[in-house]
């Protein structure tokens, strides 16, 4: 049809509409041919002997199973909520007597928040949001820690000074029954996992009477259909400054071996950031070079912004 002006930031339709007509331009029934709504899959596997891909599916009640020669896997990197084990285990074992959440779990948050003290645990956008979402509903006073610079820091000023944000520290234990959290620099609980640090972790700052705790600890990816084998490639609990390189690995014979000869690695790389060592190019399985990962990795997804 005939063009028309567009908003600088368009809605949420308009961007839907331009997303469906693209995929249909050259296929008009695509999704009637290549996708099946209201199916959930249960279950991914590599069949060895057959080398395929055997997927299990549901829809209703009706379970089904297919191979593929390949597997794309793009269930979303915001799967399920994430809270780090350590910081399940201080608040259960401190015996914490208040309510605590997830920050994607805000069905009763007006109750959880108003004339209350909360501690929103992380430093990012959904603490950013959920501190100013609480004081639009009334809370006495919030804490924010973070264990890094982050949002939250950015802030130069909160409405109504209701805001305190605990820079550079984490929740370390909970003492006089559950009542009061104690926080430990995040540089040296770091030190101590990393085995750098031994005896007592000093405490830096006490917070007493929190009623409510809301973890703004982010996401893990939707990896609950797919066995051990093909979801260790997404495997990123170790994130080592330097990689060691296989003592027997060799370029492979390419356009520029003329030039540069047999080039040998070093002993180790160093990996900047927070790699996945299972995937080549961050999105095909090392291991299984017919899986990949579609996966996105940014603060603002397209259709979460609200």
């Amino acid at each position: 049809g005939a063009g028309r002006p567009l908003p600088v930031y368009m809605p949420r339709r308009d961007i839907l509409a331009y997303l469906l007509g693209r995929v249909t331009h050259d296929c008009p029934d695509f999704f009637e041919k290549y996708v099946r709504f209201d199916t959930g899959v249960k279950s991914v596997r590599y069949v060895e002997a057959s080398r395929s891909f055997e997927i299990v599916t549901q829809r209703n009640d009706v379970v089904a199973t297919a191979h593929y020669d390949r597997c794309i896997w793009a269930a979303g990197m915001n799967g399920g909520a994430h809270i780090p084990d350590s910081l399940r285990r201080i608040f259960r074992e401190g015996d914490f007597p208040g309510t605590v959440r997830h920050s994607s779990d805000t069905s009763n948050f007006d109750d959880d928040v108003r004339n209350k003290r909360v501690l929103l645990v992380g430093g990012s956008y959904s603490a950013e949001d959920l501190a100013l979402a609480a004081i639009k509903c009334g809370v006495e006073k919030v804490f924010v820690s973070a264990r890094h610079p982050n949002v939250v820091n950015w802030t130069a000023a909160w409405p109504y000074d209701r805001v305190e944000v605990l820079e550079e520290v984490v929740p370390y234990r909970l003492t006089e029954g559950g009542r009061c959290i104690q926080f430990a620099a995040t540089e040296d609980t770091e030190g101590r996992a990393a085995g750098a640090g031994e005896g007592e972790v000093p405490i830096r700052t006490e917070l007493r009477d929190i009623d409510t705790v809301i973890f703004c600890t982010g996401y893990a990816p939707g990896l609950g259909m797919l066995s051990d084998g093909l979801r260790r490639a997404m495997d990123r609990d170790a994130a080592p400054d330097m990689v060691p390189v296989p003592p027997e690995w060799r370029m492979t014979p390419n356009e520029l071996s003329a030039v540069v000869g047999d080039v040998r690695p070093a002993a180790e790389l160093h990996v900047p950031g927070l790699p996945y060592p299972g995937l080549y190019r961050d999105a095909i399985s090392v291991q299984n070079p017919h899986m990949m990962f579609l996966k996105f990795e940014f603060e603002n997804p397209l259709f979460g912004i609200d």
